[in-house]
């Protein structure tokens, strides 16, 4: 965000996750890492996956898994 950055690695656990996954939780963490910059403000995400996008504007994907995180990427945007 502008001149900031986030980065890290995951762990064994999320390393072995569906790719649509780890980039949905890459989307999560970064509202998290950024979200006193972000309170009152529209975030437009801008994501080469189109899985990704269109599990966050339905807020479901193919497994449980990927439509409770989607959820709670929203949950996350509003609170």
């Amino acid at each position: 965000m502008n001149s900031q950055e986030v980065a890290g690695f995951w762990n064994h656990h999320m390393s072995h996750a569906h790719s649509n996954y780890r980039e949905l939780m890459c989307i999560l963490l970064a509202l998290k890492s950024f979200r006193t910059e972000l309170v009152g403000k529209h975030v437009q995400i801008l994501s080469d996956n189109v899985t990704d996008c269109a599990m966050t504007n339905k807020l479901r994907g193919a497994s449980q898994d990927l439509s409770d995180l989607a959820q709670t990427l929203w949950t996350e945007a509003y609170e």
